[in-house]
């Protein structure tokens, strides 16, 4: 019982100012790092899509979409998932005195997940129209899941954003 009141104490104790701020940056360095995997990720899409020179199948242009919206696929998306809820909880506990990369970190991230609903949208249009058989139903549902968990992640940054109003 007495162990228990003394956590309790322990837990309830404001954090020292500079103790939070070293939270922050961290929590930010962080955020950066763990964006990094996603930027490693797309540019490797990217590199994909510069090698496509057509087939006889379909076009230069529709390839091009379809290896592009991979990112968009659910088990890629959530590589996303990680640097977007260290921004929001760094930006959530951010104070006058924040780190300044805070902001940049939540909104790239955001921004980030805002362009893959686009291209999600693009490539579910591009499935649509197309008549080989990699226009299934499943393939359109798959990127319909990962426009989801990238619109959540846009809402949860704008959200904070909104909240906090970081510069």
């Amino acid at each position: 019982m007495q162990l228990r009141q003394e956590a309790s104490a322990v837990s309830d104790a404001p954090v020292p100012a500079e103790r939070r701020r070293d939270l922050l940056n961290q929590l930010t360095i962080i955020g950066w790092l763990s964006l990094g995997g996603f930027f490693g990720l797309m540019l490797y899409q990217v590199d994909r899509v510069r090698s496509i020179d057509g087939s006889r199948f379909a076009g230069v242009w529709e390839q091009r979409i379809e290896v592009l919206s991979f990112l968009v696929l659910p088990p890629n998306i959530v590589v996303l998932v990680p640097p977007a809820l260290i921004a929001i909880t760094a930006a959530y506990l951010a104070d006058a005195d924040a780190p300044p990369a805070i902001a940049p970190l939540l909104r790239v991230t955001g921004g980030i997940a805002t362009i893959l609903i686009v291209i999600g949208a693009v490539s579910i249009v591009t499935l649509l129209f197309d008549d080989s058989a990699s226009g299934d139903a499943g393939s359109v549902f798959l990127r319909i899941g990962g426009m989801l968990v990238a619109y959540a992640i846009a809402k949860g940054c704008r959200s904070v954003d909104a909240l906090r109003g970081l510069r």
